[in-house]
């Protein structure tokens, strides 16, 4: 579980944080294209996951 909580404080690579936020703001948002650049990032890819996964974002069931 301690592997799990230190992922807040590993860092994300800015570059896959900066094209990731661009491909969003998109209209439409090329939701194909985000996926293959969240495969570069495991830390960013696991806080989408981990916030998805939250009460605050309030889905029924787990993502991932």
């Amino acid at each position: 579980m301690d592997q799990v909580i230190a992922i807040d404080h590993l860092p994300t690579l800015p570059a896959v944080a900066i094209e990731a936020i661009r491909l969003m703001e998109g209209e439409p948002a090329n939701f194909d294209s985000i996926a293959d650049l969240l495969k570069n990032d495991q830390v960013l890819t696991g806080r989408i996951l981990h916030y998805a996964n939250s009460a605050f974002v309030g889905i029924q069931r787990k993502v991932a």
